[in-house]
């Protein structure tokens, strides 16, 4: 099995696993904007994954997000399998839900959202201004540095180019893990085409022949129905058993 197929499925649990971050409450209380204040736009942007300690880049795929009047939004993944539709993650604030929409297994995992994420995705995100500034797209953004000690004498060190006017979303992104010895990885995201304006109904559009499954019955459903792809994708743990757990305790709120 390839590198980049092993990555592509690993991504796919990350999606899953994903979702549990917005049932967390915010650290600080959102304050909600009215629908006007919202810049709707549609965003294409381009990722790669670099190894250095196997040879350098190892995956490299296109993304888009979009956001709508209303704040809902939505994020297309890269297929997993050639030919194929990525997956979708749909945050609705109307609805009050969180849809991941797996195409491979043809799958569907809907969250439900607290009111303090609702207000969260709702609100312009409060990122700084800072004295480092430049242009991308034609859209403002600004620097935002961070870095991190991990165990092992490594750190991870990320810069950010944020917008303001569309949310504070990343239209320019390096993060870095390093040690002694100099950089052993990055994951670096580049804006790559931006579309003022509503974006497409079909983006944020649920399919009504798929099967609403729990974080590990897709993967279930995905190794049966592609049993060869990535098997030690699929093996029960600790975090899946985590995953489910966010899916049903937001289900019943």
């Amino acid at each position: 099995m390839s590198r980049r197929l092993i990555l592509s499925l690993s991504l796919a649990c990350i999606v899953l696993g994903a979702a549990s971050w917005i049932l967390q409450p915010p650290e600080a209380a959102a304050v909600q904007v009215e629908a006007s204040e919202i810049q709707p736009f549609t965003l294409t942007r381009l990722h790669i994954l670099s190894d250095f300690t196997s040879g350098g880049e190892v995956l490299r795929y296109e993304s888009v997000f979009a956001e709508d009047s209303r704040g809902s939004t939505v994020e297309l993944r890269e297929p997993l399998v050639e030919g194929g539709e990525g997956a979708r993650i749909v945050v609705n604030t109307e609805t009050e839900q969180r849809v991941v929409i797996e195409p491979l297994s043809r799958s569907v995992t809907t969250y439900g959202l607290p009111d303090t994420a609702v207000r969260q995705e709702l609100e312009a995100s409060r990122c700084a201004q800072t004295a480092v500034r430049q242009q991308i797209l034609g859209i403002e953004v600004f620097l935002h540095r961070e870095v991190r000690d991990l165990s092992g004498g490594r750190k991870s060190e990320t810069e950010r180019w944020l917008a303001p006017s569309l949310g504070c979303i990343v239209l320019s992104e390096t993060a870095s893990l390093v040690d002694n010895e100099g950089t052993l990885s990055t994951q670096a995201v580049e804006a790559i085409s931006l579309s003022l304006g509503s974006p497409s109904a079909d983006l944020f559009s649920i399919p009504s022949d798929f099967v609403e499954r729990s974080p590990s019955q897709v993967a279930a459903e995905r190794a049966r129905l592609y049993p060869d792809v990535c098997p030690e994708c699929t093996a029960p743990s600790g975090r899946q058993a985590q995953q489910d757990a966010a899916y049903f305790n937001s289900r019943n709120r």
